[in-house]
């Protein structure tokens, strides 16, 4: 008998690991329903696979080792593959009308091959009217190829040219509908790239080089969205322009045009909920923001907030991207929510249990998602006073490599860093952070008036750093610098500015940083 190749186990774990909690559960059910040996064997090496936190060959041996099937090792691992993949093809037939679309064009191949032309046209008809109803254009111009192959077929020789002309005329609407939709696709790119770059803007150079590098006009041209999808990348473009002058009263109402537009297609939003999730944490990221938190009853505002954060959860995640951005939206924006609500220590703890389950359920988030996850834990895990979780937090974000990444929210960590060292008392580590800092901050062009006050804080702290009233007159005196500052056009649009506030006030004394984070909250 011939021996089987020898099979590599650390791509398999890769995709047993990436699988969804839904997808798993099919995967379970679908085996469950067979006895063959080679499924026995399979869920074996799937149930090993699965319960491992990093790949180890060994284990994998060791499990068939107890079970006498070492020799069966190599094509066990074959055959799981293959068995996955199949299932996953299964299961997302069932689920996506992606998946639908291309098993009908698969049918239609086979049944126009084999010369059964009727039933290939009626499948065309329901597959075309599908395909358009869900805005799959790309799948609606492959329909109109198969129509043009069949006039030859079905319609008699006097009318081919007008169902040529019909199908012709249909195939420039499409593309112009592609066309259109790329276009307002292609727009939002560029505002959005800007702003996951830098954010809000915090000057009236930043106002300008947004307007210089974000002018869209050139590619729209008063063009109005022919599509659905085309209408939602609409809103979103007006409602960026709002987002970086710190306008968030105004992007909320834009927003809400965009959530309004998306309930009336409840079955593109089941089919492709990405839109759908992406506008949900809008409303929550603005619902958790201190403009909106400072200017509305915080007993309402709390509650649409987590009604929010429970419309994003019901969202079936049945892939492991979808898991992933629905677990990010969630454990970021309660997080962050807490935080400019004064409740630290919730906010630590909700930390602590998202960090867990990150690791339970072996979630790797992206970048922008991981940064984000923890500069809000390391301030939450800071200003609740567990000054050692705060450090291993900010310690891995300051370690990793974000590149061009949210450079603001960098900016702001190595702050935070600063504030961390200081109130633990090692000023030898916030003498090396400081000139890390102003390095980072003036490479990056962030040297802002407000930051150029917080550098010059740290560097009198060092020297400060035995007599008592002399550094709390120097938390006075940047106090007042930092109100100056804030009276500046877009200077202080940005939450981290009142996290640094808190603690400078917290530092001259009479409140806690909860006590003025809470003063912020609109009771009646």
């Amino acid at each position: 008998m011939k021996k089987p190749a020898k099979f590599n186990f650390a791509p398999l774990f890769n995709l047993v690991k990436s699988l969804s909690m839904s997808e798993r559960i099919y995967f379970k059910k679908f085996t469950s329903a067979n006895t063959s040996k080679d499924d026995k064997e399979s869920v074996m090496l799937f149930n090993a696979l699965e319960g491992m936190n990093v790949f180890d060959q060994q284990k994998i041996k060791a499990v068939f080792i107890e079970e006498n099937l070492v020799a069966k090792i190599n094509l066990t691992g074959f055959y799981l593959n293959y068995q996955l993949m199949g299932i996953l093809r299964s299961y997302h037939s069932t689920i996506s009308i992606g998946a639908e679309l291309k098993d009908s064009l698969r049918d239609m191949e086979l049944l126009y091959n084999k010369g059964h032309y009727v039933q290939c046209k009626k499948l065309l008809e329901k597959a075309k009217k599908k395909a358009s109803h869900y805005e799959r254009l790309d799948r609606v111009i492959e329909l109109l190829e198969w129509e043009r192959k069949l006039v030859s077929k079905d319609i008699g020789i006097e009318h081919q040219e007008k169902f040529m002309r019909k199908i012709f005329d249909e195939l420039g609407e499409v593309l112009e509908k592609k066309l259109n939709r790329y276009q307002f696709e292609h727009c939002f790119t560029i505002k959005y790239s800007m702003i996951k770059r830098y954010n809000i803007f915090r000057s009236e150079s930043d106002y300008k080089r947004w307007k210089k590098l974000t002018d869209t006009s050139i590619f729209l041209k008063g063009g109005k969205p022919l599509t659905p999808t085309a209408e939602i990348y609409h809103h979103f473009i007006n409602s960026m322009d709002y987002f970086v002058k710190g306008n968030m009263h105004k992007v909320f109402s834009i927003v809400q045009n965009r959530f309004e537009a998306l309930e009336k297609m409840p079955d593109i939003i089941k089919d492709s909920p990405h839109q759908y999730i992406t506008v949900l944490s809008n409303i929550a990221s603005l619902r958790a923001s201190l403009s909106i938190i400072g200017t509305t009853n915080y007993k309402e505002n709390k509650k649409i907030f987590f009604n929010t954060l429970n419309i994003i959860k019901k969202i079936d995640a049945n892939t492991t991207e979808l898991e992933t951005r629905i677990f990010a939206n969630i454990s970021i924006h309660e997080i962050g929510f807490h935080i400019n609500t004064g409740d630290f220590i919730i906010a630590s703890n909700l930390s602590e249990h998202w960090e867990k389950e990150m690791i339970k359920r072996n979630i790797k988030l992206g970048k922008c998602s991981e940064l984000s996850f923890l500069y809000y834990s390391s301030y939450a895990h800071f200003a609740s006073g567990k000054h050692f979780l705060a450090h291993q937090s900010i310690n891995q974000l300051l370690k990793s490599n974000y590149s061009e990444t949210r450079i603001d929210m960098q900016c702001y960590a190595m702050i935070l860093n600063l504030m961390l060292l200081f109130d633990i008392g090692n000023i030898k580590d916030m003498k090396t952070a400081l000139v890390d800092t102003e390095k980072f901050i003036i490479k990056k062009d962030r040297l802002y008036r407000i930051e150029k006050t917080i550098i010059e804080l740290f560097k009198a702290l060092i020297k400060k750093k035995v007599d008592a009233n002399a550094i709390k007159k120097t938390f006075i005196k940047v106090k007042e610098k930092l109100m100056l500052s804030k009276k500046e056009k877009y200077a202080a649009n940005f939450d981290e500015f009142d996290h640094f506030l808190w603690w400078v006030e917290g530092k001259i004394g009479g409140k806690t940083m909860t006590e003025l984070a809470k003063a912020c909250l609109q009771t009646k």
